[in-house]
């Protein structure tokens, strides 16, 4: 194309990369819109060659403007200039159907890179378009490749293949850090023997690019320079750091082999890296901790259990044998030893997230969980008739904790003293189940003392207790089972003052619910 290009620019303040980019070429006539719909309007009056647009701005979002320009023009070249970018982004507007996508460098040289993106996508170079576009689209599907692979060292070789697939980078590796050392875990193909070795974190180019988290490119390594190449027969490279973990590097045996081009592909590429690469470690790390709470387990059930069997046996030989005022206490604190090696076993289990719920009748599983607890003279009040997606036995040990809380700490009740109805003596305690007035839960509320406003959070913490006899994480296991859920809690006053915990943001089963309970009725224990 010999005449003008009209170019789109969409940014809230397009100015300086409008004058840029006139500036980078004399061709550009470059029009400007600060919003979504001053550019969708300018297009239909105006023949545009060629859109650039910011992302992410209060008045634009890149790829709701891409999707409505796709919608009405399939070839219309777009082109993203963003000045931060990550892989989700990059997988959204390859999909959305973006021309060509750029990160902005530092420097007054970044508006010729894009001048030179713009005019590969007008016009001269439409096979060098394409093959970019091919490559954003192949990095595209890398990252769900990626997604699949269990192990780091799986991520990293699965990284230099594509490198060496796509990229063309046949001389490549990803070195990640182990310690104050930078380590080869994969190495490509098509490299020389001993072509990575094991370096340290701040030597040659692989250390600077981890020690600054920046890319960077060499042209031509010289005899004196920093570099220090594993080969002396490499001339060009090419160093990107994956997020603080380590760094991808590719090497050519000849100078000026890469380019800025080059290095924005291989970020694209190694952003992908880095996040799979965080996650497996992430899970790696809560696997250890599953195994240590695994092991912690087995010796309180086991290792604990035994001598509290052999001491409660002993106490019952000691009360045959002799009348002493000791053994009630002995008894009372045996008791609660029993009670904390219950609740700990319980909260060492609560962690996984549930990924497998089923159907649950809250008013079963209320009256059912009800029954398990020591509840003295309370009464249980239900208007639950729906079935919520659940893990069942993780619910009711959330139930169980909720009634058990209510009797221990509700149980001084000047609210049922002061009622006339005969059904409730004094110091009895109601207990009422039902569903949240906005429909997005649940709640089990007493007519107890209530729990002050300044306490209502620190109740949640493991230990924390007001009454001698509580293990303090009955309700730390309600909260980290309503966290593994998905779920939110929260504590308020209840209507007679109690205490009130309710659970939102459950999944309640719409195509059946459980009528076979009346919606006023009680169970008294």
């Amino acid at each position: 194309m010999g005449g003008s290009i009209r170019v789109l620019y969409a940014d809230t303040a397009p100015t300086e990369t409008a004058a840029g980019l006139e500036r980078a070429d004399d061709r550009f006539i470059v029009e400007t819109v600060t919003s979504v719909d001053d550019g969708l309007e300018r297009l239909t009056n105006a023949d545009i060659d060629c859109i650039v647009s910011t992302h992410d701005t209060p008045e634009i979002d890149a790829i709701d403007f891409l999707e409505a320009v796709r919608a009405e023009d399939t070839d219309l070249p777009v082109v993203l200039f963003t000045e931060n970018g990550d892989e989700a982004l990059a997988s959204d507007v390859i999909s959305a159907g973006v021309t060509d996508y750029l990160r902005r460098a530092a420097g007054t040289d970044r508006y010729e890179m894009l001048a030179t993106r713009i005019v590969d996508a007008v016009d001269g170079s439409e096979e060098s378009s394409q093959r970019r576009q091919s490559a954003l689209k192949a990095l595209h599907k890398v990252a769900t490749t990626l997604q699949t692979e269990e192990t780091v060292t799986a991520v990293c070789e699965r990284t230099v293949a594509a490198a060496a697939d796509i990229l063309e980078f046949h001389m490549c590796s990803v070195i990640l850090r182990e310690g104050e050392w930078l380590v080869p875990y994969a190495v490509s193909a098509g490299a020389q023997p001993d072509g990575s070795r094991r370096m340290r974190i701040d030597q040659g180019l692989a250390g600077k690019t981890y020690q600054r988290g920046e890319s960077s490119v060499v042209a031509d390594v010289g005899p004196d320079d920093e570099t220090d190449p594993a080969k002396p027969t490499y001339r060009s490279a090419i160093s990107v750091p994956i997020g603080d973990r380590g760094v991808f590097q590719a090497v050519s045996t000849t100078p000026n082999t890469f380019d800025t081009e080059d290095i924005e592909l291989a970020e694209l590429l190694v952003s992908h890296t880095a996040s799979v690469v965080k996650q497996l470690e992430r899970e790696e790390v809560l696997r250890r901790q599953n195994d240590r709470l695994d092991a912690f387990a087995s010796i309180v059930s086991h290792d604990l259990r035994n001598p509290l069997n052999v001491a409660e046996g002993r106490l019952e030989l000691a009360r045959e044998s002799c009348d002493n005022e000791h053994l009630d206490d002995i008894a009372v604190a045996l008791d609660r030893m029993d009670a904390l090696i219950d609740d700990v076993l319980t909260l060492s289990r609560q962690g996984e997230a549930v990924r497998d719920p089923e159907p649950v009748s809250l008013s079963e599983l209320c009256r059912e969980s009800w029954e398990n607890v020591a509840t003295g003279g309370a009464t249980l009040i239900l208007d639950l008739d729906r079935r919520i997606w659940a893990d069942r036995s993780r619910l009711q040990a959330l139930l169980e904790n909720l009634f058990r809380n209510s009797v221990e700490h509700g149980s001084t009740n000047p609210a049922s003293q002061t009622r006339q109805d005969p059904a409730h003596k004094d110091g009895d305690l109601t207990v009422t189940g039902g569903t949240l007035e906005d429909g997005t839960g649940f709640y089990v509320e007493d007519d107890g003392t209530g729990i002050p406003e300044a306490e209502r959070e620190s109740v949640f913490e493991s230990g924390y207790s007001t009454v001698p006899a509580g293990t303090g994480l009955g309700l730390a296991i309600v909260s980290d089972i309503v966290a593994a859920h998905g779920w939110n809690r929260t504590v308020a006053t209840g209507a007679d003052g109690g205490a009130r915990f309710e659970i939102s943001g459950v999944e309640w089963v719409e195509s059946e619910r459980s009528d076979c309970y009346s919606t006023d009725s009680s169970t008294s224990k």
